[in-house]
């Protein structure tokens, strides 16, 4: 359950602020300078980035941003499906070069084992836009805590957005809510039930190939899993998708 800025678009969980400029006073700006110190020269230069963010609201939307996307890269986790099997640059891309295989899941069985084991879970289609989505930030006083809050709100809409070079990736996204600092290694166990099949690369390797067979050494473990290959055809040319036994 990657975060956002694991993936690999440079763009992926980034997003614009609405009502940017109720965040452009000394307070709120200072509470992000603050967390950006990083060095001496930061603290240098406090004093002129406070009055930069203040006169300039793209400097302003840099800080909060990075203030925001902390709290984003500990709060969310995803996994990146697709609906298209046989794209041949999802499989260049994500599947070793075809050298490596594509799993099947069954998208009901897949969210129903998810909820089993994490209190909040969504799996949706990725919406594709020439722009970064708006989401709402968070600023006001906490009574129980006597602090200024500035964070996210509970919608994670924003995250299923994508640009529209990604469409061809017809992707699915599954978006997991939780308290990563207490799960680091952000692995999840899936039910096999929810696998239902296998494809093998094009080029598939003779290493994998084997890996596989031990695996399935236990016949009980693939029972219900369907095996596929995926084949060239040279005159078209495209990927077919071929049951095998």
């Amino acid at each position: 359950m990657s975060p956002p800025d694991k993936l690999n678009d440079p763009f992926e969980g980034d997003f614009r602020v609405k009502e940017i400029k109720k965040f452009q006073n000394e307070p709120t700006i200072k509470r992000l300078l603050e967390y950006s110190k990083k060095n001496l020269l930061d603290e240098l230069v406090f004093a002129e980035n406070l009055k930069e963010a203040q006169n300039d609201i793209n400097v302003l939307s840099n800080f909060l941003y990075e203030y925001v996307n902390s709290q984003i890269r500990s709060k969310y986790g995803i996994t990146c499906f697709s609906r298209n099997r046989s794209s041949v640059r999802m499989w260049s891309h994500y599947a070793d070069s075809h050298k490596g295989v594509c799993l099947i899941f069954d998208e009901d069985k897949l969210i129903s084992d998810i909820n089993m084991k994490i209190y909040s879970s969504k799996l949706m289609d990725v919406h594709y836009s020439q722009s970064l989505p708006f989401i709402d930030i968070i600023n006001h006083d906490s009574d129980q805590d006597n602090y200024e809050y500035i964070g996210i709100s509970n919608d994670n809409s924003f995250l299923f957005n994508k640009q529209k070079s990604w469409k061809y990736e017809n992707e699915v996204r599954l978006v997991i809510d939780s308290n990563f600092e207490t799960f680091p290694d952000r692995r999840m166990k899936f039910s096999k039930d929810s696998l239902v099949g296998i494809i093998l690369g094009a080029r598939i390797q003779n290493d994998n190939k084997t890996a596989l067979d031990r695996l399935f050494e236990n016949k009980d473990l693939y029972n219900g899993i369907k095996f596929y290959k995926a084949i060239k055809e040279i005159e078209y040319p495209r990927l077919r998708i071929e049951r095998i036994k």
